[in-house]
């Protein structure tokens, strides 16, 4: 398998994947969404990437059924190491208990902004 055919089987950024997400979401984004969002990336298990990282070919359906939500980025090199950022759970639970004390503010700010600026690209 050729990297860059993986990226684009993972929805790496770029291949238009992302874009049709956000289009989705854009119109089930509540608030709830957005909380229950932050707390399963708050929650997220790493199993499953470790388990992505050790397959050699996966799938496209391999990768559908796989819990990435603790997943930040994943890259594979063309000499087959891999690297994997997870994301940071204090900075989500602290966006979560923002959100659910009424002070997201900010956290709610940033979706909007990240919804516009994909309406306008």
């Amino acid at each position: 398998m050729q990297p860059a055919q993986g990226r684009k089987k993972c929805g790496r950024a770029g291949d238009g994947g992302g874009r049709d997400v956000i289009k989705g979401m854009r119109a089930k984004a509540t608030r709830e969404r957005v909380i229950q969002r932050l707390y399963e990336m708050a929650l997220a298990r790493a199993n499953d990437a470790v388990k992505l990282a050790y397959c050699q070919e996966p799938t496209e359906d391999e990768i559908r059924r796989l819990d990435l939500g603790a997943v930040a980025e994943f890259r594979r090199s063309n000499l087959g190491s891999v690297e994997i950022r997870f994301i940071d759970r204090v900075k989500a639970l602290q966006a979560l208990a923002g959100m659910l004390e009424g002070e997201g503010c900010e956290a709610e700010e940033f979706f909007r902004a990240m919804v516009q600026a994909e309406e306008e690209a």
